[in-house]
């Protein structure tokens, strides 16, 4: 029996579809119970009620990482990113203490 054959049985593999529709009803599921204030951890890190959430296909600095402006002066560029994601953010997200 080959791939194309099991599926047409009963014991092959699930179908797409189906597994489509079980991994959609769990993130919709999952995001639901993500609802609240979001605090910024750093550049790509948002926390809410303790759950770490982290952002896919962005790599800003670390928070404790320095790097060298044009005039060649150090600055904390990683405080830099987490400022701006909490900008971008706006009134939902607040900077995590430290």
């Amino acid at each position: 029996m080959n791939w194309k054959d099991s599926q047409r049985t009963s014991g092959g593999w699930p179908s797409l579809s189906a597994v489509i529709s079980i991994l959609s009803l769990v993130g919709v599921a999952y995001a639901a119970d993500l609802t609240g204030q979001a605090s910024i951890i750093d550049g790509d890190t948002l926390e809410i009620h303790g759950t770490r959430i982290r952002l896919w296909g962005i790599d800003p600095p670390e928070s404790d990482q320095l790097c060298r402006g044009e005039d060649g002066l150090p600055y904390r560029c990683g405080a830099k990113a987490a400022n701006d994601l909490a900008a971008f953010m706006g009134d939902g997200s607040r900077p995590a203490p430290r």
